[in-house]
């Protein structure tokens, strides 16, 4: 079979495409042919060492959307899964074929491609798991969300707006959905307090980090709660911490890469019926790339020239 692989970390041009011997599943795992799998920012990050470090060589891929084919009881299933262990402990998913924890692939939505599903997997994931396991979005409140055209950003705009919740959508230039869209170059702080009537956002996802954390924070009303996910042109950042504990805010953390595959599975399974209804959609697909083009499509990926998207094809 076909996987991309890396023996070094380092930029793109360390990925080969190497013909290896077909995996084997052991007990409890689950053998899948994989029929695509996205290319994301955090794939750039593990292969350059920056992020999970997995033992070397290893194969870039944090989600996939494919077929059982192994154990016979399970053998064509469709199935997708999205998680951090997928890139740490077992070889990702930019391969032909894979293996995965039992509990890790759960059943495609019906309505999804396999290019959607995969497309969909990590970056719901991670968005459900900020909105829905670490700040307990409840229905009615309003969430503003950062980064709101990207992929995880969209997921959770339209997850927040699935479970009741009125959504403020922030980006360089305004986002196509949201109840509010704006974009950062504006006074967007006064306007979400305009469009709150004084009262603040109850929640916010803030998938940028970096100048926007502490403008989001003050964008709060009194008991809100802000989780971050990324902060990566500026890892340290300042805020009013008087103000923080006078308003008795809460901040939180979530790093996809130490869920287990339980948890990450489990998240998928909530996904699905709202797949299924309609309520969510999977990402707008910019590019499929066959998986031999792999090498590149890291590198078009790392250079800025790629928006949108990326997934890679295996069948």
């Amino acid at each position: 079979m076909q996987a991309l692989i890396y023996r070094e970390f380092g930029p793109p041009r360390v990925l080969r495409l190497e013909e290896t011997p077909p995996p084997l599943a052991k007990t409890g795992e689950l053998l899948v042919r994989v029929h695509a799998a996205s290319l994301n920012p955090s794939d750039l990050a593990i292969v350059a060492g920056r992020l999970g470090r997995p033992e070397l060589p290893s194969t870039p891929g944090r989600d996939l959307a494919g077929v059982v084919v192994a154990p016979e009881a399970r053998r064509g299933e469709e199935v997708w899964a999205a998680s951090g262990p997928l890139a740490q402990r077992i070889p990702g998913s930019h391969a032909e074929l894979v293996i995965l924890l039992a509990e890790l692939a759960r059943p495609k939505p019906a309505s999804l491609g396999m290019a959607e599903a995969a497309a969909a997997a990590l970056a719901y994931m991670t968005a459900a798991a900020a909105l829905l396991r670490v700040a307990r979005l409840r229905p009615h409140e309003t969430v503003l969300i950062t980064g709101a055209a990207g992929a995880v950003g969209g997921a959770a705009l339209h997850i927040a707006r699935w479970q009741g919740a009125r959504t403020i959508a922030l980006d360089r230039e305004p986002p196509k959905e949201g109840d509010l869209r704006l974009a950062t170059a504006g006074d967007w702080p006064a306007r979400v307090a305009e469009f709150t009537g004084g009262a603040g956002a109850d929640l916010a996802l803030d998938c940028v980090g970096g100048p926007l954390f502490e403008p989001v924070l003050q964008s709060l009303g009194p008991h809100g709660r802000q989780v971050a996910i990324a902060s990566p042109s500026q890892p340290r950042v300042e805020f009013n911490l008087v103000d923080f504990y006078h308003r008795n805010l809460a901040l939180l953390g979530l790093d996809t890469l130490a869920l287990d595959a339980a948890t990450c599975g489990d998240l998928l399974d909530t996904l699905r019926p709202g797949f299924e209804s309609g309520a969510l959609r999977p990402p707008e697909i910019a590019r499929l790339v066959p998986l031999a083009q792999a090498p590149d499509a890291f590198a078009a990926l790392a250079s800025g020239h790629t928006s949108g998207k990326v997934v890679l094809t295996m069948v």
